[in-house]
């Protein structure tokens, strides 16, 4: 802020706290070097193998070098080649192209797309995916959110300035999941053979959610089956297409 704090300017640095570096909170570093750089004391550490369930899967963190310092450029941290909206920082972040403001070229800029990285059909699977990622089931008992009807929605939803919503990770080929257009949240969606490709030994910083694919169900008219994993819940659902709508069941609740 340069203003007292009536008005905040938010930046992304693109670090992952602890991985490898740990910043101090405790830094007894001014934190403005200058006008235009930030400064924080920092250690480099060396954690255990990382897994996608935990930080760690055994052993102890081992401080590498103390004493170091980050520094923070405000004019690349601010930079916005193409004029989007997002830093050039944050696109790298979101697998985007900082280049284009509009990386799936489907008409929306990419700081108002729910869904900027790709751009496929939305069909009835989609929007049922949605509800999924949104949560927009009408439950029979607020009480037990064991069963309830999907709520689809045709809106074409976009992220404005005063909605705070959380970037999710998609790992997956399912071209009806990758046209799916969330209204809560944004979605990454990247294919397994990029996400291998990528991948490195740690932590990205975008949560995961898994979405498996509609299983249909043998001698079952318009039944399926889907696992939706995000955080420490694993749930799969029975899916029924109704005179109602499409109805859903939880069939199995795992928390981890």
């Amino acid at each position: 802020s340069e203003d007292k704090g009536k008005k905040w300017n938010y930046y992304h640095t693109g670090i992952i706290q602890g991985q490898p570096l740990y910043l101090k909170w405790y830094s007894e570093k001014p934190l403005i070097k200058d006008k235009n750089t930030l400064q924080v004391e920092a250690a480099l550490l060396k954690f255990p193998p990382y897994s996608e369930l935990m930080l760690s899967d055994s052993g102890e963190i081992e401080v590498i070098k103390d004493g170091l310092s980050a520094v923070f450029d405000l004019n690349i941290l601010g930079k916005d080649s193409d004029g989007d909206g997002l830093t050039d920082l944050i696109e790298d972040w979101l697998f985007l192209d900082k280049l284009n403001p509009d990386t799936n070229n489907n008409g929306i800029p990419d700081n108002r797309d729910v869904n900027p990285r790709v751009n496929y059909p939305r069909t009835e699977f989609s929007k049922m995916y949605e509800a999924f990622i949104d949560d927009n089931i009408l439950y029979d008992d607020i009480d037990e959110h064991s069963e309830g009807y999907l709520i689809l929605s045709d809106t074409v939803p976009v992220i404005t300035e005063s909605s705070k919503t959380k970037t999710v990770l998609i790992i997956t080929d399912n071209k009806d999941l990758m046209g799916a257009l969330p209204a809560t949240k944004r979605i990454i969606c990247m294919t397994p053979e990029e996400y291998n490709t990528i991948r490195g030994p740690f932590r990205y910083g975008l949560d995961i959610m898994y979405l498996s694919t509609f299983f249909k169900v043998d001698r079952m008219r318009n039944t399926y089956k889907i696992n939706v994993s995000y955080l420490s819940s694993d749930i799969t659902y029975l899916v029924k297409k109704t005179s109602k709508g499409w109805r859903m069941k939880i069939i199995s609740f795992i928390i981890s």
